[in-house]
């Protein structure tokens, strides 16, 4: 998965949140409150995978595109592949000259 610069930042400001609640899950657990150190750590890990995971209504379209181009770029290279003119031939003359 490629993520940019503005992925990244939003990845670090949930970390600021989610490192805290893993943390204090660690402890609870190392307190011996398995149930609550375990929810929590859960919490914490939700909080970071969950928006990689969900398409949020600003994401729709972009995967939808993402879709068409490589349909698109799949179907012109089957074309390629099955050796297909997608050349328009008044576009290409050839001269030959002795």
């Amino acid at each position: 998965m490629s993520l940019g610069i503005l992925d990244m930042i939003g990845i670090a400001g949930t970390l600021i949140f989610a490192l805290p609640v893993g943390i204090f899950g660690v402890e609870q657990i190392a307190a011996g409150q398995v149930s609550l150190g375990s929810t929590l750590i859960m919490v914490a890990a939700l909080m970071i995978l969950l928006p990689q995971r969900l398409l949020t209504p600003k994401d729709i379209p972009l995967a939808m595109s993402k879709r068409l181009i490589d349909t698109v770029v799949t179907s012109s290279k089957e074309q390629s592949v099955d050796h297909t003119d997608t050349t328009n031939e008044s576009d290409v003359t050839v001269e030959k000259s002795k």
